[in-house]
């Protein structure tokens, strides 16, 4: 277990503003046969309420077998902290095609960075089911999580969302969404996948791609009469 999560540590969590803190979830990892699924597309949304992102995200996947076949599907619940933290704790919930799949803890662990004050912390959900012979299933997951900080200052607010799953898919969208009055300038979206960025929001699409487990991210100052730092 250890070894699995510092893995996640070194490979996993790039592209993160400097001295960051924040509590984040991401594609789903479905877990099945090998050569049995395709998975179509993947849809995520992150709203920035207030000081809470409110993630959705949809997820459309293929039976490719003639037979009913189980699957797994891992909800990351990720955190990036200062050393002594604990997990994350954060609700989330599944839907399968609008059924509520119930959910219990796949991987926990904490492990602190090499030469860092910082810890990679992990307490992931794991449901299971059974898709019927040839069928498509939709997969809709819900979150609720408290910005994170980054920045010398950590003034600056930080949502994350991570790619991964390590199946191919045939479209992917992420959208970081933000009222005109939410950040003061244009946020920076991390790492570089084309972003299109605006008062409203920001936004990719990427086609045929295997996603390698990174972090996507968008930090900005708010907006208002707060000190927003140097």
């Amino acid at each position: 277990m250890i070894a699995s999560l510092a893995l996640l540590a070194l490979t996993q969590v790039p592209a993160l503003p400097p001295n960051s803190i924040v509590d984040y979830t991401g594609m789903p990892e479905i877990r099945a046969a090998a050569g049995s699924l395709q998975l179509r597309t993947h849809s995520a949304t992150i709203e920035i309420q207030g000081e809470t992102a409110v993630v959705t995200s949809t997820t459309e996947v293929k039976n490719l077998t003639s037979g009913p076949l189980p699957i797994a599907v891992v909800l990351p619940r990720r955190r990036v902290a200062d050393r002594g933290t604990s997990q994350p704790s954060f609700p989330i919930e599944l839907l399968a095609n609008r059924r509520a799949i119930p959910l219990q803890e796949s991987r926990r662990g904490i492990v602190d960075r090499p030469n860092s004050r910082q810890t990679d912390a992990v307490s992931d959900q794991e449901g299971r089911l059974t898709m019927g012979r040839n069928s498509t299933l939709g997969l809709r997951v819900t979150a609720r999580i408290p910005l994170g900080r980054a920045g010398i200052d950590r003034k600056q607010r930080l949502a994350a969302y991570q790619l991964g799953g390590a199946l191919p898919v045939g479209q992917l969208n992420i959208a970081y969404r933000y009222a005109g009055d939410t950040v003061f300038r244009l946020p920076e979206a991390r790492p570089d996948l084309g972003w299109q960025i605006g008062p409203r929001g920001a936004f990719t699409r990427l086609s045929n791609v295997t996603p390698a487990g990174q972090v996507t991210s968008v930090a900005f100052y708010p907006g208002g009469f707060d000190n927003i730092g140097g």
